[in-house]
């Protein structure tokens, strides 16, 4: 019995297939547009802080939206370089106010006082990760914390 089996002459056109395949996957995941701020407050009476959330800000080309657990605003009045560098502008009853990223790094006008802030994304887990310590006990605490930074 003889058997046929069919040789595979077109490997280039399989490589290539799969390369591009990967292409548009590193192109899809480079073209996110989503940064994230990290709410922290001061703790009563305290030199700590709590976390409190994270908000995400999606950037389009003229506009930014923001989300707070599952809470959305738009906001059209923006100038936007790109992810990591842009700003927005709205009126509400304290007046004219503005936030952005800058470089990398949230920022607001008028700020919130100082019980108030936004961190870093290491420095708002290492935050968590404290609490997580104090209210579970040093091994369960740590066991959160560390699926907090994977």
């Amino acid at each position: 019995m003889l058997m046929i089996i069919p040789k595979y002459n077109n490997c280039r056109k399989m490589k290539l297939l799969i390369a591009s395949t990967m292409l548009v996957f590193i192109c899809a995941c480079g073209a996110d547009q989503t940064v994230y701020g990290y709410v922290v407050t001061k703790i009563e009476q305290s030199d700590g802080w709590q976390p409190v959330m994270r908000v995400t800000f999606r950037v389009g080309e003229d506009k930014v939206i923001s989300e707070v657990a599952g809470l959305l605003d738009e906001y059209q009045d923006c100038t936007i370089e790109n992810k990591h560098n842009w700003e927005c502008r709205y009126q509400d009853g304290r007046g004219a106010n503005k936030f952005g990223f800058t470089k990398g790094k949230y920022w607001n006008t008028p700020g919130w006082g100082s019980d108030i802030r936004y961190v870093s994304r290491w420095e708002y887990n290492l935050i968590r990760c404290k609490w997580y310590r104090q209210n579970s006990g040093t091994f369960n605490g740590t066991k959160e914390c560390l699926r907090t930074f994977i």
